[in-house]
């Protein structure tokens, strides 16, 4: 018995093109941390899903960033919006909201830019979004709301140079 035919989910359009280099020096500099983890078997898990947790997108869907810290470590965790038009929106903490330490394998969910919801739009598929997991808070001061993706990828260039040189010592 075959089972009823239904219509085809509606997707976003797919658009092949190069990824801007802004987002590829972001990977870069995170990609090493993301495989230090993996292979520490921290516990940071991260999943993006709309609030049903359907996992097939649409243009205006929400979307939520759902977090769930290191099992091994109390942390502060970041969490950010990489734009296609090179700014990078702090989702977690925001100056509104400033950094807090959370527990051993404690929930956040992300689900808001600047108030409203976040939302699937055009471009598709040139946003990034990372979320970072530290003991100690990577910066002095809340960050700005928004700011350029070359100046924060440098002071996390920094911040994360310095840590690594800390945990050599």
């Amino acid at each position: 018995h075959l089972p009823a035919s239904r219509p085809p989910a509606p997707c976003a359009p797919l658009t092949l093109g190069e990824v801007p280099k802004r987002l590829c020096d972001v990977i870069t500099l995170l990609e090493p941390l993301k495989q230090r983890g993996d292979v520490q078997d921290l516990g940071l898990l991260v999943h993006l899903n709309k609030p049903d947790s359907v996992p097939s997108y649409v243009a205006r869907d929400d979307l939520a960033v759902r977090v769930q810290t290191p099992g091994k470590f109390d942390s502060y965790v970041y969490v950010d919006y990489y734009s296609a038009e090179g700014t990078v929106v702090h989702l977690f903490p925001t100056p509104q909201e400033p950094w807090q330490r959370f527990g051993r394998s404690q929930a956040l969910t992300v689900d808001q830019i600047h108030g409203q919801p976040l939302e699937i739009q055009a471009p598709f598929g040139i946003e990034l979004v990372t979320v970072v997991a530290s003991q100690t808070p990577l910066f002095p001061n809340p960050r700005p709301g928004t700011e350029d993706i070359p100046g924060y990828v440098n002071a996390l260039r920094q911040v994360l140079t310095q840590e690594a040189a800390k945990t050599t010592v």
